[in-house]
């Protein structure tokens, strides 16, 4: 009896059926604007440091436990580095790794969720003008 009553369309009235699509659309509209949210909050990374006269394995434990990204380098190449001080807040990890590099006889790239050292190119000496 009751599935009757449920199947029959004349059973619902054009105002109730009206309000339950608005309320399904608000709802879809609501749990997508949610997972968008939450997606961009899973690729913004922010940093907050506050570090002085820091080596560099010790920045690159925090920043990993903040963002999660792995560092990738060798002890050879972490002998010739000076220690660094730090004080962001809120920072992007480009930021944090530029500042933290701007001295450095190392660089960095990122890829995908490892962050490799390597040595600086040397800058090629200036040659002499070609003799006429």
């Amino acid at each position: 009896m009751l599935f009757k009553a449920l199947c029959n369309p004349s059973a619902f009235s054009k105002r109730a059926l009206t309000k339950t699509l608005l309320i399904m659309k608000f709802t879809a509209i609501l749990v997508l604007v949610a997972c968008l949210q939450s997606q961009g909050r899973g690729f913004a990374q922010t940093i907050t440091l506050t570090l002085k006269n820091t080596p560099l394995e010790k920045v690159f434990k925090e920043v990993k436990k903040q963002t999660g990204y792995t560092f990738i380098y060798t002890r050879e190449q972490l002998e010739r580095t000076v220690n660094v001080s730090l004080e962001v807040k809120g920072a992007s990890l480009q930021q944090v790794l530029d500042d933290c590099f701007r001295t450095q006889p190392v660089t960095y790239t990122v890829e995908g969720r490892f962050i490799v050292i390597k040595p600086k190119p040397v800058p090629a000496a200036p040659v002499a003008a070609a003799a006429r």
